[in-house]
């Protein structure tokens, strides 16, 4: 199993990294001023707010 991160996207909360298992989607970290938050999926849900 290969994980890869590469920046997605940056907002004025903070930075998404999107996160890759044997290059497949498999969710986000956000980076908002040194805390770090892991989303499974693309978006934040109800069970996964930000």
């Amino acid at each position: 199993m290969e994980l890869t991160f590469r920046i997605d996207s940056s907002t004025r909360e903070g930075t998404f990294i999107r996160v890759l298992r044997d290059g497949a989607p498999l969710g986000k970290i956000l980076d908002a001023a040194g805390l770090y938050r892991f989303y499974e999926g693309d978006l934040p849900t109800s069970a996964n707010p930000l």
